[in-house]
This record gives C-alpha cells, structure tokens and sequence, in this order.
C-alpha cells in the first residue's frame, strides 16, 4: 500500500492494484475515519474512466471510487504529512514541479507548509 505525489497527479497503491488521479481531476481532499485514517479524494466526472496504467480493476467503476480512498493507516509514513503534502499540492500547483525533484521530499520531510494551510485546516474542522 502506498502513495506517491508527482508533478501530474497522485499515484494511489493498494491491496489490489493501482490507480493514477491527475491533478487537474482532484477537487478536494479530506480527512476521514474509514476502518481508520483515511484521505478522501473529492475527483471530477471525468475520473470515472480508467487510464493507461491503472490495474485492471480499475475498469469496474465500484472499485475505481473504491480508490479514491487512501487507507493512510497502512502508508509507510505519518497519515498527517501524506494528508498535509496532497492539500498542498492540490491548492500550490505553481509548486507541483518541486516534486520531480529532492526538494518536494525535503518540504514534505520537514513538513513545510505555509501557515495558511493549517489556518485553512483549523477553520475547516470548526465547520
């Protein structure tokens, strides 16, 4: 099980396969309790169609919205940082390119992220 962030979208592992969610079709990511701490990726219509890559699971639609789910308990890393790192990215796209290189693992590593976003988080969690 495993994610990995590029600068085109969010490469999703699980138990049964892979599935690849371009940046330009994620509208939102939240936080969620599901079997435990999960990351719920909000997508376009147009997600709904497999692309080249993903498993061949991914032609049934019940399992292509199945993995829009991260199961961030099983991820190799702290769920917060791998939450943190997507809601960056997916409202800094001016900042995608970092993660082709060294310095997307670094911010990522020293969790550097602009005060606006936990002030976002914070706000959003009162709500």
């Amino acid at each position: 099980m495993g994610i990995a962030l590029a600068p085109e979208g969010v490469y999703h592992w699980s138990w049964f396969g892979r599935r690849f969610l371009p940046w330009d079709d994620i509208t939102e990511a939240r936080p969620v309790l599901n079997y435990g701490p999960s990351i719920k990726l909000i997508c376009r219509d147009s997600i709904w169609t497999s692309l080249p890559g993903d498993s061949a699971l991914c032609w049934f639609g019940f399992f292509r919205r199945y993995m829009c789910t991260i199961h961030a308990g099983y991820l190799a890393v702290d769920p917060a940082i791998a939450y943190y790192g997507i809601l960056f990215y997916l409202k800094n796209p001016d900042h995608r390119h970092e993660l082709a290189t060294d310095a997307g693992v670094e911010r990522l590593r020293r969790m550097d992220f602009p005060p606006s976003l936990a002030e976002e988080l914070s706000d959003s969690a009162k709500a």
